[in-house]
């Protein structure tokens, strides 16, 4: 699968048993639709809702799986991320740091936290590499 960001193939990493897609240069990770919700867990559902909630704000880049442009959405959160989500239901787009302060936003919820830590690790990994 390409990058939307720079489309090259990304990597394949697994986390916590889930398979994500990541961008080998480092722009950011796609998460399948149901990839965020076997990451959260109990949280899931809350997240979900506040993300097929959340109006378009605009064209982003293409979804990697069908290649229709996606929908720019505000992460919930009350930060101004602004995500890239498929609007055929493929999945999510976040760009490289997005995931992170989405995190700092919503501190408490410890499932994200973990996938932001390990994915802030991978991306400062490769960018030493």
């Amino acid at each position: 699968m390409e990058c939307p960001a720079c489309r090259q193939p990304q990597l394949i990493v697994e986390v916590e048993g889930v398979e994500l897609d990541l961008c080998h240069k480092g722009c950011g990770v796609w998460f399948d639709a149901q990839e965020l919700s076997q990451l959260l867990g109990a949280a899931a559902p809350e997240l979900e809702r506040a993300l097929q909630d959340l109006p378009t704000q605009g064209r982003g880049r293409r979804c990697p799986r069908c290649r229709k442009p996606m929908e720019l959405i505000l992460a919930p959160g009350g930060t101004a991320v602004m995500l890239d989500r498929c609007s055929r239901g493929h999945g999510l787009w976040f760009d490289q740091g997005e995931l992170e302060q989405i995190v700092r936003a919503q501190p408490e919820d410890a499932a994200l936290a973990r996938v932001s830590d390990f994915l802030s690790q991978f991306f400062v990994a490769r960018k030493q590499s």
